[in-house]
């Protein structure tokens, strides 16, 4: 859901049924509202949620355009009560048309909880380039190209970090994050002693994103696409490098092919790779 109510003096307050936890929810409703309305988008003021329009999950990508989905709707009504006014002050500015809508006893709060829209596909793809030591099992991403189908992005600065957000967070998934449990099932890996999540110096050497261009959802709302969990999608490609460097490294030793699952950790990577003593020799 979402409540939008214009206040006398022409300020705009919204409040999302949703959480903002650095996914740009806030910042795309605001966008929104802006836009539906004709406003300025320093007229409006973010409210935080809370237990009458609040939504429960925040969580699968859905939020942002949930809320925004919510917020259109409910300008929409907004704009459909301010029409008459409108009509009577043709070159008004907003101020001046609110003050109107007021002194006519006009209700200027909407509320507004918009069913779920329909599902639709999200695509990305990435190629990155590895550097693999098969001594000490370290993996370096020393760069990441990664195509994001945002469709028409509602705002393209968010989206990209997102994707950069989602990448690395899947380096932990297919690299460093591992559980591991003693045979009584009791957690061991239960602190960042133990537990690897990436860190600062994990995040590729380089990385490039494109959000793909002239790619509109009819789908989505106004044409977008969601840009939460879907980018994570493209750190399987890291995985795929490694087992490259792998078979190489096994290639060149008379090996044969050489295979890892995920996490593909330091010492995992070390023990699969197998480098003998004696296979230590310069050239």
């Amino acid at each position: 859901p979402c409540a939008v109510r214009v206040l006398v003096d022409g300020s705009v307050q919204v409040t999302p049924g949703g959480v903002e936890i650095g996914q740009g929810l806030t910042t795309k409703v605001a966008q929104v509202v802006a836009e539906t309305l004709g406003v300025a988008l320093g007229t409006i003021a973010i409210k935080a949620t809370n237990t009458v329009t609040g939504a429960g999950l925040t969580g699968g990508s859905t939020t942002s355009m949930g809320c925004s989905s919510s917020a259109l709707s409910a300008c929409q009504a907004l704009n459909k009560t301010l029409a008459p006014v409108r009509a009577m002050l043709p070159n008004a500015p907003w101020k001046e048309v609110v003050k109107k809508a007021f002194s006519l006893g006009l209700d200027l709060h909407s509320e507004v909880t918009a069913p779920a829209g329909p599902d639709f596909q999200v695509y990305v793809t990435a190629a990155v380039e590895i550097e693999l030591d098969v001594l000490t099992g370290e993996t370096e991403v020393k760069e990441a190209d990664i195509l994001f189908d945002a469709g028409y992005s509602l705002n393209p600065i968010i989206d990209v970090g997102q994707a950069e957000g989602c990448f690395v967070m899947g380096l932990g998934y297919f690299l460093t994050e591992e559980f591991r449990y003693t045979k009584s099932g009791v957690l061991i890996t239960n602190g960042t002693w133990e537990y690897k999540p990436p860190s600062a110096l994990d995040i590729p050497e380089k990385m490039n994103v494109t959000l793909l261009a002239d790619s509109p959802n009819p789908l989505g709302l106004l044409s977008a696409k969601v840009a939460g969990e879907p980018p994570m999608l493209a750190s399987c490609a890291v995985i795929m490098a490694v087992q490259d460097a792998l078979t190489a490294s096994a290639t060149e030793r008379s090996m044969g092919p050489l295979f890892v699952n995920a996490p593909a950790t330091v010492d995992v990577l070390s023990n699969t790779a197998a480098v003998k003593v004696s296979e230590m020799t310069l050239t």
